[in-house]
């Protein structure tokens, strides 16, 4: 039978690397969205012309606009969507159509989507958009690289804090495991004693101590990757929901049997570590007191 206070170790552990865990699978689920649009570099141009002008007017100004456009170097190739195509695009991805029909009008203007060439830097891109924006007959810019480069930052963000709670984590589990084996090494001290002095080797000694060390590392990692398995399915259902009505196809992946080996060796081998440290330690502080005798 478990002694209870192993379970109360083992849950503690769970706990500890249950965070840091969790905290990488939202970051790489972040990565992911960052992934699916990591070529996204168009820029969106929204035209804007007085609502009375008449439609040959109109398809002069796109015209010669669109001759300026292909001009600047930076550009590749323009594509137009017209305020038709848009507003029916707008009603079928919305869900909307029946509110939108009773309008008395299209209230959305003329869209350009420019393709910058594939070379083009991110201060390329801000200078194309800023260059674009100041060009009369164009609303307003969107500049989907803006949107990317706050994805980058918030992903790293996520993966510096995964990193720093990790490594806090990883120091708890060597002080959790390191204090659990020496009280077990002080509760067999009397054994110890014995085999020191039949000449026992430090490793024959410390061998229990450090599979016991390194069953709860593993043990922790086991109670972890089940809470967390437990909270992504908690999650799972309601994200998914969310992700649906915004049109999207984002989904909260599951624990992967690779992670979860990295996790059961990193937390064994931590589990490992700290039985040595706490083990030796005590044997060395026996010999001391020997040799003083």
């Amino acid at each position: 039978m478990v002694p209870v206070s192993s379970c109360l170790t083992i849950l503690i552990l769970g706990v500890a690397i249950s965070m840091p865990l969790f905290l990488h699978k939202l970051t790489e689920s972040m990565d992911r969205v960052v992934e699916k649009y990591q070529h996204g570099n168009s820029v969106t141009l929204f035209l804007s012309f007085p609502r009375d002008i008449m439609e040959e007017e109109l398809e002069q100004e796109i015209r010669e606009l669109l001759l300026d456009l292909l001009k600047i170097p930076m550009v590749e190739d323009i594509r137009r969507i017209s305020r038709e195509e848009a507003f029916e695009d707008f009603k079928r991805t919305s869900g909307l159509s029946d509110i939108l029909d009773d309008l008395p009008g299209n209230p959305l203007p003329e869209i350009l989507v420019i393709e910058p060439v594939e070379r083009a830097s991110a201060q390329e891109m801000q200078s194309l958009a800023h260059r674009l924006g100041a060009i009369q007959g164009i609303g307003s810019v969107s500049y989907e690289r803006i949107w990317r480069d706050r994805f980058d930052a918030v992903a790293d963000l996520f993966q510096t804090a995964s990193a720093v709670i990790g490594s806090m984590m990883g120091l708890g589990v060597l002080l959790i495991v390191g204090n659990t084996v020496r009280t077990a090494v002080h509760s067999r001290s009397g054994e110890i004693q014995l085999l020191d002095q039949l000449g026992a080797t430090s490793l024959f000694i410390m061998r229990p101590f450090l599979y016991y060390g390194a069953a709860q590392g593993i043990a922790g990692a086991l109670m972890a990757l089940v809470l967390v398995g437990v909270c992504l399915y908690i999650l799972g259902e309601p994200v998914n929901r969310l992700a649906d009505l915004y049109g999207s196809d984002f989904r909260i992946q599951p624990l992967s049997a690779s992670l979860g080996t990295k996790v059961l060796v990193m937390s064994g081998l931590l589990g490992w570590s700290a039985a040595g440290f706490a083990s030796a330690a005590y044997i060395r502080q026996l010999r001391a007191s020997v040799r003083g005798m």
